[in-house]
């Protein structure tokens, strides 16, 4: 079907040049915390710009819900979301809370870490049902 619609090849060619780019950028940063804990924040910008050949600059909202998508939330929870029965949390668009969390996390953590304010995030996920794999939601019906 994408191979009859005028331009669908362009842009899935896009999406999987993006895809890549966001794997290479995580894999670096992983490589990057293996030497040093804590880079300097030159040292982060560098690899934004030899990745995505781009300045890190201020942050704008569409750039990071750009970046920060549904693959990449699951990407990034990806251990947490094998608990979790995801077919039933995309189904309820519980994802786009999730999205909304990481999205908010990368922002305030974005030039240095900021836990006080992440933690300020949780009203964002706190009443969302997070079905369990196993079906007994025992997680979700708790009354916090």
């Amino acid at each position: 079907m994408s191979s009859i619609l005028p331009g669908s090849t362009m842009i899935q060619n896009q999406e999987n040049n993006k895809t890549k780019d966001f794997r290479d950028f995580l894999e670096e940063l992983k490589c990057l915390f293996l030497r040093v804990r804590n880079p300097h924040k030159s040292a982060f910008e560098e690899l934004v710009q030899k990745i995505f050949k781009s300045t890190t600059g201020s942050l704008q909202r569409e750039k990071i819900v750009a970046f920060v998508n549904e693959s990449a939330t699951t990407q990034v929870l990806e251990w947490w979301l094998n608990a979790t029965n995801i077919e039933v949390l995309k189904t309820q668009n519980f994802m786009h809370y999730l999205c909304k969390f990481i999205q908010h996390a990368f922002a305030i953590n974005y030039l240095s870490k900021d836990t006080e304010r992440t933690k300020t995030l949780d009203n964002l996920t706190k009443n969302i049902a997070v079905p369990s794999q196993n079906g007994k939601n025992l997680a979700s019906n708790l009354h916090l």
